[in-house]
């Protein structure tokens, strides 16, 4: 059964081929990604195919999206075996023409849907967001019964295990000595944070920063391991559309609890 399965497979791939010159990307990928991404066992199968489609005839960052939101709402083992079987995919006879771009796909799945270059693509949800919550704190001051308290928001960071969490190389264009750690964002500004505090049994190194990781505008609490961090009554702005981005370097394995926990806390200017 799986033989005469993986047969049927490698026939619309083929068939797929023989049409590449009947029609675009969509007409020669489309069967073939949704049997692939349905022998590895994903759900939403449809969505990230469109994901994929939009991915290779140049929309990259909103392929990258959907790709991302897909990957989060399924099994890891499952999506990196997706990016195996695409990898095949490329090398099959006739799809050259897209080889490059479904690597590029099975890498960005590899990695979780972090993009290549160590961030998660912009997500159009979370800047809406943004300007929905600005718009709220507005009204809120309209009325003139907005205080800071009330706009803050406070969240715990848990890196490992994040669904969201991906690789990084935080400082990478000045050093490499923080390359292969763990990154979050916790959000997009404009914001301004107030407070920051890191559990003192965190095994690894711990950042926090504005801006793309590599080039942060600002970075602060290198707290070194197994020790204590605690900022309060600050006013660290991150500009609009910079990211805040908590980072662990860590050549263990970090726990998947609050003993390694960074804490934030931040609001709408």
């Amino acid at each position: 059964m799986r033989t005469a399965h993986a047969f049927a497979a490698a026939s619309s791939l083929v068939a797929a081929a023989l049409v590449a010159g009947c029609g675009g990307s969509s007409l020669v990928l489309k069967s073939p990604l949704a049997d692939k991404c349905t022998d590895a066992g994903l759900k939403r199968c449809d969505e990230l195919t469109e994901g994929v489609l939009a991915y290779v005839e140049g929309d990259r960052a909103g392929g990258t999206v959907r790709i991302q939101r897909v990957v989060l709402d399924n099994d890891a083992a499952r999506v990196k075996k997706l990016a195996g079987l695409l990898r095949g995919a490329a090398s099959a006879p006739g799809l050259g023409s897209f080889k490059a771009q479904l690597e590029e796909v099975a890498a960005l799945l590899d990695t979780g849907g972090s993009a290549a270059a160590g961030s998660p693509a912009p997500d159009p949800d979370a800047k809406a967001d943004a300007k929905s919550e600005a718009k709220a704190d507005a009204k809120a001051d309209a009325r003139g019964g907005a205080t800071d308290d009330a706009r803050t928001k406070t969240v715990t960071a848990i890196l490992a295990g994040h669904p969201r969490a991906y690789a990084c190389a935080p400082l990478g264009k000045t050093t490499q000595a923080y390359a292969g750690s763990t990154c979050l964002r916790l959000g997009i500004g404009p914001l301004v944070v107030s407070d920051l505090v890191t559990s003192a049994s965190c095994p690894g190194d711990i950042l926090v920063m504005a801006g793309p990781s590599d080039a942060p505008a600002w970075v602060v609490g290198i707290v070194p391991p197994r020790e204590r961090f605690a900022m309060h009554g600050a006013r660290l702005v991150v500009a609009p559309e910079d990211e805040l981005v908590v980072a662990v370097h860590s050549a263990t394995a970090l726990p998947r609890d609050a003993s390694c926990g960074v804490t934030v806390s931040m609001r709408r200017p």
